[in-house]
């Protein structure tokens, strides 16, 4: 039963996964260890660097980190997450402590990557923006309506020029709402890496459309 420890401590997710089967598992999970550590203080620990560096990002490190923590912490009795160690610290406030470095750097990787992402979004909306209005072959004269305007490659130039401006927008919102997010320690499970991933499909998707609008407005041409 004490085997659940290591396993515990180093990330070894198939024996837990088998662990949770067992009728005793409450009994184990209520065991106190090294320090009055029970089994939801150890899976507090950091992982060893050996399994962090699997994971590319210390965004994406913490919210593994806590995707454990909350893996164990689903299989104990109602009570010992409040139960506190040697050093009078719950579960949860042990798991803050060990990860305060590693929260801070995804903080600070989190942001970088945001702000890069959206310095490149902010340059699609404008020049999607002034395109749109300075459209290929011009203006006729007399109406006012584009010259090109009953050419079908005219029409996809149109259609990619504004799902690129849209898609370039919604990608800026996206990563304006990362940067100003609170990076507590729940906002790594699901909020922030979902942000990230809406942010960059929605930064690549501007990106390809706005290279079919610029290869049909040279086709135009």
């Amino acid at each position: 039963m004490l085997s659940s420890v290591p396993l515990n401590i180093y990330r070894q997710a198939e024996s837990f996964n088998l662990l949770r089967g067992f009728l005793f598992r409450n009994v184990v999970a209520a065991m106190f260890l090294e320090n009055n550590n029970n089994l939801l203080h150890t899976a507090a620990k950091l992982a060893p660097p050996s399994q962090l560096y699997r994971i590319p990002g210390a965004a994406l490190q913490m919210q593994r980190e806590w995707q454990w923590f909350k893996a164990v912490e689903s299989m104990v009795n109602l009570g010992i997450e409040r139960r506190h160690n040697k050093d009078k610290l719950t579960p949860l406030d042990y798991f803050k402590e060990n990860h305060k470095e590693l929260r801070n750097n995804g903080e600070k990787w989190m942001k970088d990557t945001a702000t890069s992402c959206s310095v490149v979004g902010a340059l699609i909306v404008t020049i999607m923006f002034a395109a749109a209005f300075t459209v290929p072959g011009g203006n006729d004269q007399t109406s006012g309506h584009p010259i090109f305007l009953k050419e079908k490659l005219f029409r996809v130039f149109l259609i990619s020029d504004a799902m690129s401006l849209f898609a370039s927008t919604s990608s800026v919102l996206t990563f304006v709402g990362i940067l100003t997010s609170r990076y507590v320690e729940d906002d790594f499970l699901y909020s922030l890496p979902t942000k990230l991933i809406i942010g960059l499909s929605a930064l690549f998707l501007s990106i390809a459309t706005m290279l079919i609008a610029f290869s049909s407005a040279m086709i135009i041409m």
